[in-house]
């Protein structure tokens, strides 16, 4: 594969990961915005790690996939 291509590549794997982080993020904001913490505003802290640790999980991922081999990715 030539380089451009991987780069290409690189880009949408990145951006197919910063995707799943939005969407997990949204998830856990829903979930301590919702109406059962307005009265009692106590969180079961199993429920929050249980969202938290896929999305630390994911950007751990895309920033070993970005280190390898010095990858830069650019808007365009």
């Amino acid at each position: 594969m030539n380089y451009i291509k991987q780069l290409q590549a690189d880009k949408a794997e990145a951006l197919d990961a910063a995707r799943s982080i939005e969407t997990a993020i949204n998830h856990l904001i829903s979930y301590l915005s919702c109406p059962k913490f307005h009265v009692d505003t106590r969180v079961q802290v199993g429920d929050v790690l249980r969202d938290l640790l896929p999305i630390r999980n994911d950007v751990t991922h895309m920033a070993l996939t970005l280190s390898d081999g010095g990858i830069t990715i650019q808007n365009n």
